[in-house]
């Protein structure tokens, strides 16, 4: 309607009816009494009831005119203010998973968005990865530690990258690199004291020419060393330092240098023209120790900057070994100075402190320190290297001790000034192999050497025989240990096994380092190089108990039996190396294995008494017992293979066919049977045995020897020459019962084979059994029953003739061919009666009063009964393919008999009335 104005004023609330329609606007639209129903702008809503439009909320818009509600922002989009009339999308690096969100998040590390309004963040691409939230590009996730982008892909940074961020920022030495410069540092260390040392050498008029020559090249070649390695070498693929630590050293180095090379440069050629100048040679002293100090700094700080680059320089090892060759190079140098006798007392004190140290340190590289965590050599070719080392200080130290021995100073200047050539002479070479085994020590990956092509024969032998010693030593100290523990010759026990336990510990070192004065080389395979370390740990631990029990009033029984638990596997470790050894000794094959066995007789002679000793103190008693008799079967058939051959043996042992060697085996023998028995008087009680047991040992290992050497000799073709012996009337009485045996046994076995060919049981095994150990005690003798052959020609006899005959009848009967074997035996019994006959006319020679017809013909005899009894059993049996012939074998046994009585034949008399007791009725 109209209303009235007053002046500018209107009443516009009047002009409306009703005076208030709010309720009656639409959703969207609010009142006004100017305007009426008006719609909300966009960003705002508002509903059917509300009086005013309100702005959306934050997380949500409105993008038009006259809503009556506002949307939520959809994932991926926000809306941080309110009043929104569009929602923002999230941007790159950001993401948003649900609705009506005020804030977008940042993707995790790890992951990017690359587009605006991604609800998720996509994982970096594969080897890669972000350190930080908010990535926004897949080229943004950076490569993992030590790895580096190309092509889109992370690659693996070389050795000598430094790689951060997925980028190659700098370089660093490569592995190879790392060792050299390592190795070169302390090169220049050894090359400084082996200057002054050279000078020395010239002021002392020692190799006067070659000193002055080599100083001269070393001069030149420390100084270019010293340059490339301060400030690089690219053509020589030397890098520049690898901190500003080393850089500092090695600057520090060449202010010491450069002074020192002009010192040295103006007067090599003066310093002996009016008598030795000792205070030039002072002042090289003194400089060349700073150039010393200056260098190592700088090796110090090198081998931090390798550690902390993963380099792997094989530890302390190397560094003691790389500081052996300075050591060296000092010790040359401090004996100089005292046969100079410059500052003295201080020369002769680092004298004195650089060898001790020197022989320590190398003790150390060899056999570890663990306290130091210094580990064990354990790598064959570096340890052949340090073989030479040792070899040539051997040389050295009987110098270094006669002057440290010195009862002053002043004492050991005028013996150094006499012993100095001879020292300077031996250094060089002892440096150059220390220079070489520091190098291996280095680079043991790289080692490459092959024992098996340049060991000797002699070596190989030192070996084998080193290996050999080492298992009787063993033997030696477990049995004076048992006796000890057993309470016998306690005193004398003691004693002797001290002796052995150094001895002992001494071979099991040589075993693993080798020792060049003895030819004897280091283990000659890695394999055997393993077996050997542990052996020598396991005496180790075996030595600390020896020295223990020598110490000790009385034994623990725990102890004893740990004692021999520790000797048992030691004992194993040396058969293996053996055996691995053997295996290998390609060109001395069946001498090495000749060695092994002859020196298994020889440690037997002391295992046997261990047994013993085991039984009598209790432990183990059972297993002891078979052990015992077991080592009793042993030695008893290595004697019979040695002599007689092995044919189905490792090494096709033949026969032997030299009487010496023969009666070699048989004194040893001799002594092994008495050891036999008192060993089992031992096993059953009888302690008073020791001193005899320790006697028959010593003898029987003693005795070895020669038989040893004769069938090493024997097998590489040469000849053992000795005298015939001289039998009397009783050892050949021995001689001819022992063919008159033989005899008898090959008619027995022909009894027993026709029993067994019948069904019955006639032990032909046992006397085909009886019949070869007959055939062996003529061989080999046997104590008290049987002497050794007398000659070559008698010898050859029994190993040409009977020993043929004897096989030839085995085998036969092996075949169940009995008429063979019926032939062969009458042949066996013809061989039989000819050196019956022999035997008695070497008897008769000796002696002619001896009535050796006689007994000859008494023996004869007793095997034409044994016939007469197998002729029976042919008989008995009508075995027709033998034809008994028992009347002829009864008319020789009364013939036989006639002549023992009556006389005749080769009996010359009949027996007398008063001794017709001889006669059988």
């Amino acid at each position: 309607k109209m209303v009235s104005c007053l002046g500018a004023s209107c009443d516009l609330a009047g002009g409306w009816l009703p005076p208030d329609r709010s309720s009656s606007c639409p959703g969207g639209e609010v009142w006004t009494n100017t305007e009426g129903c008006t719609q909300c702008s966009p960003g705002d809503f508002a509903t059917a009831a509300m009086l005013a439009c309100a702005a959306c909320g934050a997380g949500g818009f409105s993008n038009f005119s006259g809503a009556d509600a506002c949307q939520p922002c959809a994932p991926g989009f926000f809306a941080a203010n309110t009043g929104a009339t569009a929602c923002a999308a999230c941007g790159q690096g950001e993401y948003l998973e649900t609705s009506s969100g005020t804030a977008c998040l940042k993707c995790p590390a790890g992951t990017f968005s690359e587009a605006a309004g991604l609800t998720q963040c996509a994982e970096c691409p594969p080897g890669r990865s972000s350190d930080f939230e908010g990535t926004s590009s897949a080229r943004m996730c950076s490569c993992r530690p030590e790895t580096r982008l190309e092509e889109e892909e992370c690659v693996p940074c070389a050795d000598t990258e430094v790689c951060e961020g997925g980028r190659v920022v700098a370089t660093r030495p490569s592995a190879k690199q790392w060792l050299e410069l390592v190795e070169q540092m302390s090169l220049l260390e050894a090359q400084g004291e082996t200057m002054a040392r050279l000078f020395l050498q010239i002021a002392a008029g020692i190799q006067v020419n070659s000193s002055k020559a080599s100083l001269l090249d070393l001069m030149d070649v420390y100084n270019s060393s010293l340059f490339s390695i301060t400030f690089g070498d690219s053509a020589n693929n030397i890098p520049a330092p690898t901190s500003p630590e080393v850089q500092d050293a090695l600057e520090g180095a060449l202010s010491v240098w450069l002074p020192l090379r002009s010192l040295l440069a103006d007067n090599v050629d003066t310093v002996r023209t009016d008598g030795v100048d000792t205070s030039v040679v002072g002042a090289v002293t003194d400089s060349s120790s700073a150039l010393y100090y200056k260098v190592d700094a700088a090796w110090k700080a090198l081998v931090d900057d390798a550690d902390e680059a993963g380099a792997k320089l094989n530890g302390l090892a190397v560094n003691i070994a790389e500081r052996q060759r300075i050591l060296i190079q000092r010790m040359c140098k401090d004996v100089l100075l005292v046969a100079h006798a410059v500052s003295l007392d201080y020369s002769f004190a680092n004298l004195q402190s650089v060898v001790g140290l020197y022989e320590e340190s190398g003790e150390g590289i060899v056999f570890g320190i663990r306290a130091a965590g210094v580990p064990e050599l354990t790598d064959m070719c570096t340890m052949h290297q340090m073989r030479e080392v040792s070899f040539y200080y051997q040389q050295v130290r009987p110098f270094m001790r006669e002057v440290l021995n010195a009862q002053s100073s002043f004492e050991a200047s005028e013996i150094a000034s006499a012993v100095v050539g001879d020292v300077v002479r031996f250094v060089d070479p002892l440096y150059a192999a220390m220079v070489a085994a520091a190098h291996l020590y280095l680079n043991s990956s790289s080692a490459s050497c092959d024992p098996l092509v340049t060991t000797t024969w002699n070596e190989w032998r030192a070996l084998s025989l080193g290996i050999c010693d080492t298992r009787i030593g063993l033997q030696r100290s477990l049995r004076f240990f048992m006796q000890i523990a057993n309470g016998l010759a306690v005193q004398e026990s003691k004693v002797e096994l001290t002796v052995v336990v150094a001895k002992q510990t001494q071979l099991m070192r040589d075993l693993v380092t080798g020792n060049k004065m003895d030819d004897m080389p280091a283990p000659v395979t890695q394999k055997i190089m393993d077996k050997v370390i542990h052996a020598r740990e396991a005496w180790s631990n075996l030595a600390d108990g020896l020295d223990e029990a020598i110490q000790q009033d009385e034994l623990p029984k725990v102890d004893v039996l740990r004692g021999l638990l520790l000797g048992n596997v030691l004992f194993e470790d040396l058969m293996d190396a053996m055996e691995l050894f053997v295996a290998e000794a390609a060109v001395a094959t069946v001498q090495s294995r000749i060695l092994d066995l002859t020196h298994r007789q020889q440690f037997r002679f002391h295992q046997l008494p261990v047994k013993a000793y085991q039984i009598l103190l209790g432990i183990h008693v059972e297993e002891a017992w078979r052990d015992l008799n077991a080592t009793v079967t042993s030695f008893r058939q290595m004697r019979r293979d040695l002599v007689l051959g092995a044919p189905g043996s490792v090494m096709e042992l033949k026969p032997v066919t030299n009487v010496c060697i023969a009666r070699m085996m048989s004194k040893v023998f001799d002594t092994w049977y008495e050891l036999e028995q008192a060993c089992y008087a031992v096993a059953r009680g009888d302690g008073s045995k020791v001193r005899e047991i320790n006697l028959l040992s010593s003898r029987g290992h003693s005795d070895m020897e020669a038989p040893s050497h004769g069938l090493e000799r024997f097998y590489e073709g040469q000849w053992e020459v000795c005298e015939n012996l001289t039998l009397g009337v009783a050892d050949w009485t021995l001689l001819m019962a022992e063919v008159t045996r033989l005899a008898q046994l090959s008619q027995r076995v022909m009894s027993s084979m026709v029993a067994a060919q019948e069904g019955l049981d006639g032990d032909l095994t046992v006397s085909l059994a009886e019949l070869r150990a007959s055939l062996e005690r003529l061989i080999l003798g046997f104590p008290n029953m049987v002497p050794v052959q007398p000659t070559q020609a008698l010898f050859r006899r029994i190993l040409d003739v009977a020993a043929p005959a004897v096989d030839a009848l085995a085998s036969a009967v092996a075949e169940g061919a009995v008429a063979r074997a019926q032939s062969r035996a009458g042949e066996l019994l013809e061989v039989a009666r000819a050196l019956l006959r022999v035997y008695t006319g070497e008897g008769l020679q000796q002696e002619p009063s001896w009535p050796g017809q006689r007994v000859q013909l008494a023996m004869w005899q007793s095997v034409l009964a044994q016939k007469l009894a197998k002729e029976a059993v042919i008989s008995v049996y009508n075995v027709a393919t033998l034809g008994a012939n028992m009347d002829a074998t009864i008319r020789d046994f009364e013939t036989a008999q006639s002549q023992l009585r009556d006389g005749g034949g080769d009996v010359p008399n009949g027996i007398v009335p008063e001794r017709d007791d001889l006669l059988p009725d």
